[in-house]
């Protein structure tokens, strides 16, 4: 508890846990320096994240990097990423829970939220700006399950789409990245920019009671999309 800890180089991780119990980090300050230095990594761990801030510099170096098994509780603090490919946080087979967390990414294609391959996320209370991606990306691969959100009272903000939703090579409308908000408000930075942008494969969207939304275009499918699109507004959500 109480530390900083400064790395530099490619590969070196702020922080690393691989087939871990638990790990419990209290008031810290990781800061890394490198391509793919990702700041938080874990592998079939349980890591516990609170009023921790995190920096990192460098392509492919995410905030906090949560591969397969993983379950990461993140409370308070703040994740900045400057990069390419540099995501805020990358869930990718694991579980993450958020609550009032600032992020912010620079970087192309540097997303804030980035949830793929059977990835989960529950978030309140967050602020997400990205200024060259996408605020939050639900990203399904080849032979793999769907991602999903779910976010309360959060503010994304992102360049081209606040929300991308994408699934390659998907066949099936079974296999459907799940997106749930509730409360808090939707913004795109560009001129011709999406609050959701849904580019390949099924997607199942419910807002409820959002009241913000800043964008050129609050829903956009791709033309090339053959699959369900589903979009739920519920309880007064104000989506002009």
């Amino acid at each position: 508890d109480n530390i900083d800890v400064l790395t530099h180089g490619e590969f070196a991780y702020g922080l690393e846990a691989d087939n871990t119990s638990q790990t419990t980090i209290n008031n810290c300050h990781l800061e890394t320096s490198g391509n793919e230095a990702h700041a938080t990594y874990a592998y079939f761990a349980k890591i516990l994240l609170n009023d921790v801030d995190i920096l990192t510099s460098g392509s492919i170096a995410a905030g906090i990097y949560s591969r397969e098994g993983s379950h990461i509780t993140v409370t308070g603090g703040s994740i900045k990423t400057i990069g390419n490919n540099a995501n805020g946080i990358d869930v990718y087979h694991s579980d993450v829970e958020l609550k009032q967390i600032s992020i912010e990414t620079q970087g192309k294609y540097a997303h804030g939220l980035r949830i793929s391959d059977k990835g989960t996320l529950t978030g309140d209370d967050l602020n997400v700006f990205s200024n060259r991606a996408s605020g939050v990306l639900l990203d399904k691969s080849w032979n793999s399950a769907s991602a999903s959100a779910s976010l309360t009272n959060s503010q994304i903000t992102g360049d081209s789409a606040a929300y991308y939703l994408d699934s390659s090579y998907a066949y099936y409308d079974d296999e459907v990245n799940s997106l749930n908000i509730t409360g808090g408000s939707v913004a795109a930075t560009a001129k011709d920019g999406s609050a959701f942008y849904v580019n390949a494969g099924a997607a199942n969207i419910t807002v409820d009671n959002l009241q913000n939304v800043s964008a050129a275009n609050l829903l956009t499918v791709n033309e090339n999309n053959w699959n369900n699109v589903i979009f739920r507004a519920k309880n007064d959500s104000t989506l002009s």
